[in-house]
């Protein structure tokens, strides 16, 4: 059964339409206050437990941050290092990989949160642009990586950039730090209105680190600094551009997910007319859930290739196949046969049955 603890959650909801020194009065609602601010941002406040986020970050200081390119930089002349752990990642191939398991056993509770938190943000108007056929689809989870920031490290702020993925959230682990922090840019109007995809022209001056690296932690009429404490998300769609400027002092901590890097609006992958995007979901925590894709041989043979070791509950797993392709749901380390599923051109979402309290007890 879902939880009911996303629905306890205030909800603020930033917006562009006004000034961000004059924010509107909130408004009430069955589930908390909202402010608005910029359309295609929400916050929502204390999502993580104080306790949660102190563990966290210590788990993240144990792992130790790893020094990686930073992608964004691609174009820079001077590329900077980032300092970062990867948690959780889609393969190519249909498979799921976790990286770090103690931080996401961490992280593990709040996954249906996060994934609830995803429904509530999107608009259904502009979900059914993107997958019409798929009105009821859960958010899938592509990407999962821990940053940290520090004026005494290499990685200190982080240009303006859009995101591929249809919807990013980003958790504040901590609050402590003084200076710089998490900024989104906020575009006129009419810039919005006549980009194709939605997503506006930044000036040149924006894409550079002279001008990132100048930025002080202040709202003005182009960019926006979302209060975040411990424990809040950021939730926005690709079209908002978004960056970090630089800390005057301590270290911020900070996750980001991805979810449905499939963004039609964006893809240019070649896709096969006959491929159909299919999505197994279970609720299963009592057992550890193994997923294979399963080919028939003659004589009633078959092989089995796992897809997906240890499949998380609350998180669509989702990959690319084909109608008459066959999929077994399977408890780890038994022969307990959950599921079978055969893909069809009529259904895309597949859960996998909670097992019956009979068999739990034999697990």
């Amino acid at each position: 059964m879902r939880s009911a603890y996303a629905n306890r959650i205030i909800a603020i909801l930033i917006a562009t339409v006004v000034s961000p020194a004059l924010l509107a009065a909130a408004a009430s609602s069955p589930e908390g206050d909202e402010e608005f601010m910029e359309p295609r941002v929400s916050r929502y406040a204390g999502v993580l437990p104080p306790a949660v986020c102190q563990e966290l970050i210590r788990l993240g200081e144990q792992t130790g941050f790893n020094v990686i390119e930073e992608s964004i930089d691609d174009f820079q002349e001077k590329p900077m290092p980032s300092q970062s752990i990867e948690v959780y990642s889609y393969e190519q191939g249909g498979y799921n990989r976790i990286i770090d398991e103690p931080i996401w056993d961490a992280l593990q509770p709040y996954m249906e949160v996060f994934s609830d938190l995803v429904i509530k943000t999107r608009r259904e108007e502009e979900h059914l642009s993107l997958y019409p056929d798929e009105p009821d689809r859960e958010p899938e989870l592509d990407w999962i990586f821990f940053r940290k920031y520090s004026p005494t490290s290499d990685r200190n702020s982080l240009i303006p950039h859009v995101d591929t993925n249809v919807f990013t959230l980003n958790i504040a682990l901590n609050d402590d730090f003084e200076g710089g922090g998490l900024f989104y840019v906020k575009p006129p109007m009419q810039d919005v209105a006549l980009s194709e995809d939605g997503r506006p022209e930044l000036k040149p001056k924006m894409t550079t680190y002279e001008w990132a690296n100048t930025v002080k932690r202040e709202n003005t009429s182009e960019i926006v600094f979302p209060n975040m404490q411990a424990g809040d998300v950021l939730i926005h769609n690709f079209t908002v551009w978004h960056g970090v400027a630089p800390l005057d002092k301590g270290e911020r901590y900070s996750f980001v997910l991805f979810y449905d890097m499939d963004n039609p609006t964006i893809d240019d992958f070649e896709v096969d007319d006959n491929e159909l995007r299919v999505h197994f979901y279970h609720e299963i925590e009592d057992a550890k859930v193994v997923l294979f894709y399963v080919e028939e041989l003659a004589h009633g043979k078959e092989i089995l290739d796992p897809m997906m070791d240890s499949f998380p509950p609350f998180v669509a797993h989702s990959l690319g196949s084909f109608e008459g392709h066959k999929f077994r749901a399977i408890v780890e380390g038994t022969d307990e046969v959950l599921a079978d599923f055969v893909v069809s051109s009529e259904q895309h979402r597949y859960v996998i049955p909670t097992p019956s309290t009979e068999s739990q007890d034999e697990l």
